[in-house]
């Protein structure tokens, strides 16, 4: 991530400083077609999700610079790749790809893969949003991202990348809340979190024909102007609050 952060900020202002937009192409979680256990898997999921705010607002390590957000990639394009060799679908799936083929002669529906969550969960609650702050939470593995989402809404993102369990108390100044969640789900029943093999939102799964049934978030209130929000390993939880 830190890689991430110091070339999307160096390229973005040299963009930015000829007039240009700047978009960053071909990006996964690994090179050389991902890595087996890590890109196929939830933990795929929480690191794509933290990259796409990181492209967005790349604070360079070591560095105040940029902290408003004043400069960062209009977009990301996430890889997808046949499992060896370009243009020789058969031999099956890359391990990094958001989205899988059916590599048989069937040539089935595709179907998403971890990564995938990531993208929607971003495209449903942080696209088309502004006011994309970093915000400290004190807790070294999880990232933190506050959006906009209009006059009366506030949105923060919590990205739990570490193997334990963490517990936020964030200040909530709004007369209510919801919160979506991005969960690995491990269909064996084995309890498997960031090594997962599936993703949900909202326990929900990406039909077969690939449309998307919705969002379906927790509500409540919150107590003393805080809520307190619990991440299992691997897991995000988007905080909505009504505010104004």
């Amino acid at each position: 991530m830190d890689n991430l952060r110091y070339a999307a900020n160096a390229h973005a202002t040299e963009a930015a400083r000829h007039g240009l937009p700047y978009r960053i192409e071909e990006m996964n979680s690994a090179a050389n077609r991902g890595a087996q256990g890590v890109s196929d898997v939830a933990a795929s999921a929480v690191w794509a999700l933290d990259a796409m705010f990181n492209a967005a607002c790349p604070v360079p390590p070591g560095a105040r610079a940029n902290e408003t957000c004043g400069r960062g990639a209009i977009g990301v394009n996430f890889h997808n790749a046949e499992v060896r060799a370009f243009s020789v679908p058969e031999e099956g799936n890359a391990y990094y790809n958001p989205i899988r083929y059916d590599a048989s002669a069937a040539m089935s529906a595709p179907t998403a893969a971890p990564e995938y969550y990531a993208l929607l969960l971003f495209a449903q609650l942080a696209q088309a949003t502004h006011g994309v702050r970093p915000v400290a939470v004190g807790k070294p593995r999880v990232a933190a991202w506050r959006v906009d989402g209009g006059a009366s809404e506030r949105r923060l993102f919590l990205i739990n990348r570490s193997d334990r369990r963490v517990t936020l108390t964030v200040a909530a100044p709004g007369s209510s809340y919801a919160i979506d969640r991005m969960t690995p789900h491990d269909p064996s029943g084995k309890g498997r979190t960031l090594d997962a093999p599936e993703v949900r939102i909202d326990g929900r799964a990406v039909a077969a024909d690939g449309t998307w049934p919705g969002l379906e978030p927790t509500s409540g209130s919150p107590e003393d102007g805080r809520v307190r929000v619990g991440l299992q390993p691997g897991e995000a939880a988007v905080l909505r609050l009504a505010v104004g």
